[in-house]
């Protein structure tokens, strides 16, 4: 989102859809300022781009700035391996890394008539939402979770006459989390005590993270694979950003990490796998997969959201997965868990009225109205803005 306030041109995350081939947005316009709120792809998959054409500085947390860089190289190599057209390179990156002034929590930037201010989003480490002060004041949530998870405390309000929230899940609940957990970790023991191992397709960033501290008491014997350890080492290299460091390395100690592929043959024994992509698409997990889904004692459980033409939406639709070029079918057992890190409906509503803002706009949500018409928002005005269509805030 681009925000004109008092002069300045300020950019509010810029990112892509990891979809194959990848969607891209509509070129930034010039700007004076790029916020990221956080390190996930469609959050910032884009900022080197944008700081190629514009040079502008990019305000975020040094642990986004971190993981963002990972992603950015690794968004490269994915394309150049896919063969798709990509719009930045290496270079590009290292310009984008050389241009971020890291924020953290309640710090502040000061513009030329405005102040913008950091807080925690909730969403995962780091994840911030940016408060932006001139003659009224107007909060960018980004994305956003006001309830506690093992990784992260949850957002507090922010009273704001204009609130831009995400509605990801807007018109949608999530289950109890504690329950969840319960469940899940049921599950596995159910597969380890039929002598069955358990793949967990996870998220590098956050996800990977937040299973391991699940697991930590568990007592099963549990392997990291992919890209999530070094986000794990990020994050205990960060760990002001986190509920608990000493949570975080407790689990870590537990967990055994890939770091040949010997390490992944013994990988395959163990009890449990968190392995990357989240989604199924690339990375690690293939190679469990090919090892272990053919057999019915085992089992995949799928822990984030599957896009529509991933492999994880294969699998779930199909009960097949496509690996460079061969078609495996998946026999072992199959469930997804909601573990997702955005506010549900009522999350929204709640924090919507703990804000008390005079204007609601509604971003990133494929059902916005959802929001717009609930009924305990009543005499709240929203706007539900439309890509390449600008507004004008009232007032």
């Amino acid at each position: 989102m681009m925000m004109e306030v008092a002069g300045n041109r300020l950019l509010f995350d810029y990112g892509f859809t990891a979809s194959k081939p990848p969607a891209f947005p509509e070129r930034a316009p010039p700007m004076d300022a790029l916020f990221v709120t956080h390190c996930h792809l469609d959050h910032s998959g884009l900022v080197p781009e944008a700081t190629r054409r514009h040079m502008a500085p990019v305000h975020t947390t040094n642990l986004t700035s971190e993981i963002s860089e990972m992603l950015w190289y690794d968004s490269i190599k994915i394309a150049n391996i896919e063969g798709n057209v990509f719009p930045f390179k290496s270079e590009d990156v290292k310009m984008a890394f050389r241009s971020i002034e890291p924020m953290d929590f309640g710090d502040e930037v000061e513009m030329m008539g405005a102040t913008v201010r950091a807080h925690s989003a909730g969403h995962i480490p780091g994840a911030v939402m940016f408060e932006v002060v001139s003659d009224e004041v107007s909060l960018f949530t980004g994305d956003l979770n006001n309830r506690a998870t093992r990784l992260v405390n949850g957002a507090r309000p922010v009273p704001c006459r204009n609130l831009f929230i995400e509605g990801t899940y807007a018109g949608r609940e999530h289950p109890d989390r504690h329950e969840l957990e319960l469940e899940l970790l049921d599950r596995i023991d159910d597969v380890v005590y039929r002598g069955g191992h358990v793949i967990l397709p996870a998220f590098a960033v956050g996800r990977s993270q937040e299973l391991i501290l699940m697991l930590e008491d568990s007592g099963h014997e549990v392997w990291l694979d992919g890209m999530g350890k070094r986000v794990s080492r990020s994050y205990l290299d960060n760990g002001h950003f986190l509920r608990s460091r000493g949570s975080m390395r407790a689990a870590d100690r537990q967990v055994s990490y890939v770091k040949s592929e010997s390490g992944r043959d013994r990988a395959k024994e163990a009890d449990v796998i968190v392995t990357t992509s989240g989604m199924l698409e690339g990375g690690p997990v293939g190679s469990y997969l090919r090892a272990l889904a053919g057999d019915p004692k085992n089992a995949v459980f799928l822990t984030g959201y599957q896009v529509e033409g991933t492999n994880g939406r294969l699998l779930m639709d199909d009960r097949v997965v496509k690996l460079d070029g061969d078609v495996i079918k998946v026999d072992a057992e199959l469930e997804y868990f909601d573990f997702s890190s955005h506010a549900g409906h009522s999350d929204i509503v709640r924090f919507i009225k703990q804000c008390d803002p005079e204007t609601v706009v509604v971003m990133h949500s494929g059902h916005p109205e959802q929001l717009a018409e609930d009924p305990e928002l009543e005499g709240y005005e929203f706007i539900l803005p439309e890509t390449g269509k600008p507004f004008t805030l009232p007032g």
